[in-house]
């Protein structure tokens, strides 16, 4: 795909976000899109499963309820992207640049083989495509965000059942449960993570590992703790995170 098909694709997409009858859905499915500069673009609702998007410039971009399943972000620079409701279950974001995105509602669970083998099907697969499809199909598994910078990020509602967040900087994020569903950290991997000021109340941490993180007022009011991991020596922790995690640390 060269420049200007892809420009087509985009203006196409808006037609079709518009409801216009000459509009086409973008599919970037499995594309190579690595290291452009798309700040700004609107790609909400698009088809972008396994495509590769590392090193990418997407500062300010839409991608609500885009299909971003499988997809690798890794170094990507998102800040204040719209990242609501997308599909990323099995994405890389691994020291990507997610300050002040909106994550509200996006689902970031495992992927799953069977979940890839559709995901990954689209007509016309050049030979590259089609061993990258397999590859991702093999390999699907946790969203990493390792060292992800998530500072001030709106993670509410946000599906993310056994992430990779080890180092990552969550500082001031919104986690926060709402009144129909809660954030789920069930099983995620918060180990040296800075949760300084960040909002968990009511968020789902349950068999989350919290080794190392910086807790420094950080609200956990009836956030769900049950079976986590926290740090052996709690004297550093703040009396109120303390009294959240309750039994959980004794």
């Amino acid at each position: 795909m060269n420049s200007q098909e892809f420009v087509e694709i985009l203006k196409k997409h808006r037609k079709f976000l518009s409801r216009d009858s000459m509009g086409e859905r973008a599919n970037l499915k499995l594309q190579n899109l690595s290291g452009l500069n798309l700040k700004g673009v609107i790609l909400d609702s698009a088809l972008l499963s396994g495509a590769d998007l590392s090193r990418c410039n997407l500062t300010d971009s839409n991608f609500s309820c885009a299909d971003l399943f499988g997809a690798n972000l890794s170094e990507a620079n998102l800040a204040s992207a719209n990242l609501s409701k997308a599909d990323l279950r099995g994405a890389k974001l691994r020291n990507c640049n997610l300050s002040q995105v909106n994550l509200t509602g996006a689902d970031m669970r495992p992927g799953a083989v069977i979940d890839a083998a559709l995901k990954m099907k689209r007509d016309g697969m050049t030979a590259e495509q089609s061993a990258r499809a397999k590859e991702i199909q093999k390999t699907i598994s946790h969203t990493v965000l390792v060292d992800a910078k998530l500072e001030s990020a709106n993670l509410q509602e946000a599906e993310m059942y056994a992430c990779d967040l080890s180092g990552a900087n969550l500082s001031k994020a919104n986690l926060s449960g709402a009144s129909l569903k809660k954030a789920n950290l069930s099983r995620a991997n918060l180990t040296e993570a800075n949760l300084s000021r960040a909002n968990f109340s009511e968020a789902n941490l349950s068999a989350a590992n919290l080794r190392g993180a910086l807790l420094e007022a950080t609200n956990m009011m009836h956030a769900t703790l049950k079976d986590a991991f926290v740090p052996a020596a709690v004297d550093g922790i703040p009396p109120e995170v303390r009294d959240a995690l309750g039994s959980v640390l004794n």
